[in-house]
């Protein structure tokens, strides 16, 4: 056979050249073929709404649990509470609310692994791991702490906070100086509802204890960029101790302030003063000098009138 032959016009065609055009041709016609009748069998479905959600993943109000979303009490990152590397237990707006928790003494006591005890009416001391808890943290921020010299720290009203964070062990990641026993992060609430929200309460309880508390956000212009937001407390109450009543009353106010759409400036101020009358300031001990037992009763209160 011949390697090449004339063909029409007077070009020369190489015959392998017509069979791949012929395949090539044949290849196109079945291909358009098969996507015709995929065409035909496509099958439309229904669409999909994703929605996101930028709040802060840490924030504890609203979301009705006992466990938080995420946490940076214990490295500064939010990560959830089986990522982070040590024992964190994080007190939820919501737990607080339904055990009526009423200080941070009514706090700790239902954190596992916390101690509490009172030296006198007004005075609580915390423990973990064998020592005295003396690193705090106002949202974030260190403080110190002596409740030699406490000035009603242990008694802070929980009304004005959105969750208390516990980690125990060394804390010298996020507080400095390390601590063996634990720190204690108070993170206040803030003004987060781009619509009005109002939240009042009462109740009455034995020893003549009444309480009164208010929780209102509004937003404080048409784009809802600008939020403020005001939380209050009152509480009378006397006690199983004679002649010792204390009187209570919680104010705290916030507004924040969208700058950018990751940036929000917050300014508030919150003010607690506790009247309690018949303070005990000490104890009683429980053995006379020769080994006896002794057998106050339950409401003997050494206090001035």
């Amino acid at each position: 056979m011949q390697a090449e032959r004339r063909a029409r016009r007077g070009h020369i065609v190489h015959p392998r050249f017509m069979l791949r055009r012929t395949s090539a041709a044949v290849f196109l016609a079945l291909a358009s073929g098969a996507v015709a009748a995929q065409d035909a069998n496509v099958s439309t479905l229904p669409s999909v709404q994703v929605v996101g959600d930028n709040a802060n993943p840490n924030t504890t109000e609203g979301t009705g649990s006992y466990t938080p979303r995420a946490t940076a009490a214990s490295t500064g990152l939010s990560l959830s509470l089986r990522e982070t590397p040590q024992s964190v237990t994080v007190m939820t707006r919501q737990r607080m609310d339904d055990e009526d928790m009423r200080s941070l003494a009514d706090v700790m006591g239902s954190t596992p692994g916390i101690s509490v005890q009172n030296f006198d009416s007004e005075r609580y001391t915390f423990n973990s791991r064998g020592f005295s808890i003396t690193n705090y943290m106002y949202d974030g921020v260190p403080t110190a702490f002596d409740v030699g010299y406490a000035a009603g720290e242990s008694s802070v009203d929980p009304i004005i906070y959105d969750r208390v964070e516990v980690v125990r062990g060394a804390t010298g990641l996020m507080t400095g100086a390390g601590n063996p026993s634990a720190s204690i992060n108070l993170v206040r609430k803030h003004a987060d509802s781009r619509e009005f929200k109002a939240d009042l309460s009462a109740g009455v309880g034995n020893w003549d204890t009444y309480r009164v508390t208010a929780d209102l956000s509004t937003p404080l212009n048409a784009e809802g960029t600008v939020r403020g937001r005001i939380v209050s407390a009152y509480q009378d109450n006397h006690s199983f101790l004679d002649y010792y009543q204390n009187k209570k009353k919680v104010f705290y106010g916030v507004v924040d302030a969208d700058l950018t759409s990751r940036t929000t400036l917050s300014v508030g101020y919150n003010y607690q003063d506790n009247e309690p009358q018949g303070s005990s300031w000490g104890g009683f001990p429980l053995w006379y000098a020769d080994g006896g037992r002794t057998d106050w009763r339950r409401s003997l209160n050494t206090g001035a009138r």
